[in-house]
């Protein structure tokens, strides 16, 4: 496959770079004129295409003369003409440069998987570009390229002779000494593929035992598995029902604890604080008046001894006559009011104790209503307790159950072991099996090919290989070629090449059956001809692709010309489309027919060289 062409100072092209489609399919090269009287477009340079590749490639191209007929005229002193393609080979990705000035050629290339660039002398370089494309110039001018002046079908018989031996050299010593190692190759190709075969079916022989064996297994393993199965389904059944009843069990004990559920008392307790508290500061509050009457009784003891004794009998102080008669007056104050303060505080001590009554009372009434809450309780955490019991036995059944159903599930999905080792071993005989067939295969080839290059070393001794293959070439030609001339005429005619002998010098010619008779070649309508070209084409394509080099881009140049009706013209242009799909393959038609290049549905891209004062372009829609 080509994938670029870039062209400076070649013929008419100053710098022309082209990226081919990938895309199999049809493309035509039509040609425009600016600014010239010429009503056609002959001459702008729509050939220079693959003229182009060629001298990229092989350093010449058809028409070629001289270095005049390469350098674009008109080019500035000091400058080249130079091309540029990248194109895929069987060696991989081939980069070539060819520069031309007016005195010497050089070429450099390099292949994607060697990095480094060498610039050859141009004869040694194309030797090497040829010995990698596997293709000599002559071959792609007159296989890879339709020319208008040029048909495979009108050549004489040397020339056709030639173009046909290139689709099988041989060497006939060469070919001699290599079929005589063949054949001892060959026996030894034969004798190791029949000992693979005993051993091959040796091993078919085991596995089928094997699996016969296995099989024996099969049924009673099936029947083990069944009755698992059963039993465990058993086991599920009577766990859920055991499960419904556990939930029930539960549910109830719920419902009975949840109303045995005793009052929230809280408020009680904190009542009972609130009093007890309350109780503490006012029997602290009477204490401290108790201590205050019988001190205020002291006080007053204390001072009516004072007023009737000359020696007080609470302090025993002597008390002199003077003093005890200045003192009763305020004696007797202080008394009075000692008094008056007792009587206040035995009035305090009956509120306060009347409160701590109250206050008593209110707190047996919260403590007895807290006792009976206590049996309230009591029954709550038995129905409890309860409860927790039933959740766990529930939740021990479930789990019984979970374990079950994954069992079964295991079980359901379990297989058969015995039916995998017979499987296994079915596909392993057939493996083997096909392997046999290969190899039965191979033999019966060694065997043929035994024959067949005895038969060859024969021929090398009485006519020679080359005259030998051609007579293979031959029939293949004539078919492909016959397939594609029925695909552009039905009815009208089929074509062969038959061999001729005149004068003790063998020959070949175009053999057309038709609605007349049998013609030649050169008896028959130049459209009659130009269907024969195309079909012949397009069946040394195929020959030189499969034996040669398929550079994955055709050219045609004006197969379609004006000796075909546009009937004609159309069964041809659907024919190499789906040639194109099939081989992919990017057809570029190079017309002067505008007709031709308007059916626009059958080219994937229409790539037109524009022509302006001597240089030409190329745009691409």
């Amino acid at each position: 496959m080509i994938h670029y062409l870039r062209l400076t100072n070649f013929r008419c092209f100053a710098d022309v770079s082209i990226t081919f489609p990938t895309t199999p399919g049809l493309c035509a090269v039509v040609g425009e004129n600016k600014g010239s009287d010429y009503a056609d477009a002959n001459g702008v340079g729509k050939s220079t295409i693959y003229r182009g590749i060629s001298w990229v490639l092989f350093g010449e191209f058809p028409g070629m003369n001289g270095t005049r007929s390469i350098l674009r005229r008109g080019m500035p002193r000091g400058e080249a003409a130079t091309g540029e393609a990248l194109l895929d080979t069987k060696q991989g990705k081939l980069w070539i440069q060819r520069k031309r000035t007016r005195s010497k050629e050089t070429v450099s290339f390099r292949l994607a998987d060697v990095p480094s660039e060498q610039s050859w002398d141009e004869k040694v370089a194309t030797e090497k570009i040829v010995e990698i494309l596997g293709v000599s110039y002559k071959l792609f001018s007159q296989l890879l390229v339709f020319s208008g002046d040029f048909t495979f079908a009108n050549l004489t018989d040397a020339p056709m002779k030639a173009i046909l031996a290139a689709f099988c050299p041989i060497d006939v010593t060469a070919a001699q000494k290599t079929a005589a190692a063949a054949v001892a190759a060959n026996a030894a190709k034969l004798a190791g593929a029949r000992g693979t075969l005993a051993s091959l079916t040796t091993q078919v022989q085991s596995i089928i035992k094997t699996r016969d064996d296995a099989a024996a297994h099969v049924l009673h393993w099936e029947a083990e598995h069944d009755q698992a199965v059963y039993r465990t389904e058993e086991d599920v059944l009577a766990g859920q029902r055991s499960l419904d009843l556990a939930n029930a069990d539960c549910t109830a004990a719920d419902a009975a604890r949840d109303s045995a559920k005793p009052p929230d008392i809280s408020h009680l307790r904190a009542s009972l604080a609130s009093e007890r508290t309350a109780y503490d500061a006012l029997n602290q509050s009477y204490k401290s008046l108790v201590a205050e009457k019988d001190s205020l009784n002291a006080t007053i003891n204390h001072v009516q001894s004072h007023a009737s004794n000359t020696t007080c009998s609470a302090c025993g102080q002597a008390l002199p006559t003077a003093a005890i008669a200045g003192a009763k007056s305020a004696d007797a104050a202080r008394i009075e009011q000692a008094k008056l303060r007792i009587a206040q505080v035995a009035t305090e001590l009956a509120a306060v104790v009347q409160k701590m009554t109250e206050i008593s009372t209110r707190a047996q009434s919260i403590v007895t209503a807290i006792n009976n809450n206590a049996q309230h309780e009591a029954t709550y955490a038995a129905l409890a307790a309860v409860a927790t019991k039933r959740r766990d036995e529930r939740n021990a059944v479930s789990n019984s159950l979970a374990s079950a159903r994954t069992l079964l599930a295991s079980l359901k999905h379990e297989q058969n072991p015995y039916t995998f080792a017979v499987n296994q071993a079915n596909t392993s005989i057939a493996d083997l099996t096909r392997s046999i067939d290969v190899y039965t295969t191979d033999i019966r080839s060694f065997e043929q090919h035994d024959a067949a290059l005895n038969y060859v070393s024969a021929m090398c001794g009485k006519k020679g290989l080359a005259h030998f293959a051609l007579e293979n070439v031959l029939p293949t030609l004539s078919t492909r070629a016959a397939i594609y001339l029925a695909a552009l005429s039905p009815s009208e005619m089929s074509v062969s090449f038959r061999a001729r002998t005149e004068s003790g010098a063998e020959g070949f010619y175009v053999h057309a059956d038709t609605k007349d008779g049998g013609e030649e070649y050169d008896d028959l309508s130049a459209g009659q001809q130009r269907r024969i070209d195309a079909a012949v084409f397009l069946a040394n394509y195929d020959l030189a692709a499969l034996t040669l080099w398929n550079p994955g881009v055709m050219f045609l140049d004006e197969l379609l010309d004006h000796s075909m009706d546009m009937t004609g013209k159309m069964a041809l242009l659907s024919l190499l489309s789906e040639y194109a799909r099939r081989n992919n393959q990017v057809i570029f038609v190079v017309t002067n027919d505008r007709a031709v290049a308007s059916e626009r549905s059958m080219f994937q891209n229409v790539f037109c060289v524009q022509r302006s004062e001597g240089i030409s372009t190329v745009s691409v829609t």
